[in-house]
């Protein structure tokens, strides 16, 4: 979602979406609608495919779905998204690419093959920066940096001499990379086949903090003897600045104030002292683009375990204006991941499968091994306005607005 909260981008292959803008796809058996990136403005309630080459033509094959999720600038000004589509650039068959929603120009970030037998760079994830001038994406070969604006790749899962760093490989299951506003600090996860405590942490994750001037490289999920924590930290996010982010972790020894021994909690790591204090527990969090909004899945210690859970949009200045989001639902758990919240906290989008209000997602085919061939709800995208209560799912052919407000709970 853009910081302003207007415009939202998502992928579907839903039939009925703008059709005749779309390409039957190549790779299908049946003549079918490929799977097209979407961006919907809130404001005046347009939708346009943006999964187009550079003259607006259609995508002859899949995109934005499986790694590289579309993404939209916090300034509105570029997608980017992965896709099969061979032509969108040439000479580019499956690739991770931007688009300037402006100019309409596409260019190709990485690109790999649709079938290869040689051992080539494959994409795990993948981020935008807040302006689109840089992308941070994992993939098979490491963690990168690209500069738009010079055309320049770094590896940055590397110490700073260049050489491979000791700490582990990229997985992309612990959530995609973070830049800063400026591109100096980018924070991602590694995943590492043996643990430094390997009596204490099986899960062999970690966050990393890189500082693209200096070329250092920090494990930020620490204790306070700067030992890595006891159990797996992931979705590290950067405020604008760098000089902060905010993450998730098992551990329960990363702090003084241990939350609990068996829950999800999220912390604040200031990134100059070092210092990691406890937040809340709670599930996927995001921060604002401006850094001041902290949106996630907020859990009571006593019933981490249960489905309990509501969305809370903390105020990180003033604590006192955080809202919580109860949305009717005993199951919100990773349904809501990847959450968007605006710049001024008032907007929140995410993704979901579940029946909100009087609303009700569109049924897709599940093929699963122990349950055959079933319909279920789509994953569909979701936008609420915490000035009414508005719901709305996005991720239609035609939007469709809850004729009941979702209930808000407000800090006293």
């Amino acid at each position: 979602m853009s910081a302003d909260g207007r415009l939202l981008v998502f992928g579907s292959a839903d039939e009925n979406f703008l059709s005749e803008n779309r390409n039957d796809c190549e790779r299908r058996t049946e003549s079918t609608k490929c799977r097209d990136v979407f961006v919907y403005d809130a404001e005046t309630g347009e939708m346009r495919v943006v999964s187009t080459g550079s003259e607006g033509e259609a995508g002859n094959s899949d995109s934005g779905g499986g790694v590289g999720n579309p993404i939209i600038s916090a300034n509105a000004s570029s997608v980017l998204f992965s896709s099969a589509a061979s032509n969108l650039v040439d000479g580019v068959e499956v690739g991770l690419f931007i688009k300037n929603l402006d100019s309409g120009e596409v260019k190709c970030v990485l690109a790999w093959h649709r079938s290869s037998t040689q051992q080539e760079e494959r994409l795990i994830n993948s981020s935008l920066s807040s302006d689109a001038r840089y992308v941070a994406y994992e993939s098979t070969a490491g963690v990168f940096l690209f500069d738009q604006k010079t055309s320049e790749r770094k590896r940055i899962d590397v110490e700073p001499d260049g050489s491979a760093t000791r700490y582990g490989t990229p997985s992309g299951a612990g959530g995609p990379p973070s830049i800063s506003a400026d591109g100096r600090f980018v924070s991602f996860t590694l995943e590492v086949e043996q643990h430094p405590r390997p009596e204490v942490n099986t899960f062999k994750q970690d966050v990393y903090l890189k500082d693209m001037k200096t070329g250092q490289l920090t494990r930020a999920s620490t204790t306070s003897t700067g030992q890595p924590g006891n159990r797996s930290s992931f979705n590290g996010t950067l405020s604008p600045d760098g000089n902060w982010m905010i993450f998730s972790s098992w551990a329960n020894d990363l702090s003084v104030a241990a939350p609990c021994e068996e829950c999800e909690w999220i912390y604040r790591r200031d990134n100059t002292t070092g210092r990691i204090e406890p937040l809340a527990g709670g599930l996927s969090p995001t921060l604002s683009a401006n850094g001041r909004y902290l949106a996630y899945v907020h859990t009571k210690i006593s019933q981490v375990h249960k489905e309990d859970k509501y969305i809370r949009i903390a105020d990180l200045i003033s604590p006192a204006s955080d809202v919580d989001i109860q949305l009717a639902d005993d199951e919100i758990t990773y349904n809501k991941f990847p959450m968007s919240v605006s710049d001024d906290g008032q907007i929140v989008a995410f993704n979901s499968d579940r029946n909100y209000s009087d609303i009700e997602p569109a049924k897709c085919v599940h093929t699963a091994a122990e349950y055959g061939v079933t319909e279920v709800n789509c994953r569909s995208v979701y936008r609420v306005d915490t000035a009414n209560g508005v719901i709305q799912l996005v991720s239609r052919e035609e939007p469709i607005t809850g004729t009941e407000p979702v209930t808000l709970n407000y800090s006293d």
